[in-house]
């Protein structure tokens, strides 16, 4: 089990790694779960919010965030920040079979993206 806590109540525990983001500006949470098996994604505890990454932009590279990610498929991130910002997203093929762990607090898109070696293309 994985906990993240992106901080002002922005918290998730999921079995196969977790995924939490405040975005400061909006105070909204967005909370994602590892997607590697069904069984996984349905240990979820309440909070999974997978509507939150659909839709228009919601986000900008300069658009101050703090993102809690902890065995998180690198893959899923690219697929929640994509659409966080409207586009797509480049993962280097060294990172397609990876997990990304980071904690940050109050910083950019462009920098947890640089983070975690993610492209917008």
């Amino acid at each position: 089990m994985a906990t993240c806590d992106a901080g002002h109540g922005c918290r998730i525990t999921c079995a196969d790694g977790c995924c939490a983001v405040y975005n400061h500006d909006t105070g909204q949470c967005s909370t994602s779960c590892g997607k590697t098996s069904a069984e996984d994604t349905a240990q979820c505890s309440t909070g999974c919010d997978e509507a939150s990454t659909k839709g228009p932009a919601t986000m900008r590279l300069e658009t101050k965030i703090s993102l809690c990610a902890k065995d998180f498929p690198t893959s899923e991130l690219g697929k929640v920040f994509g659409a966080f910002l409207g586009k797509d997203l480049a993962i280097p093929v060294r990172l397609t079979d990876s997990r990304t762990n980071i904690d940050v607090k109050e910083t950019t898109v462009e920098s947890v993206l640089r983070l975690a070696g993610l492209i917008v293309i």
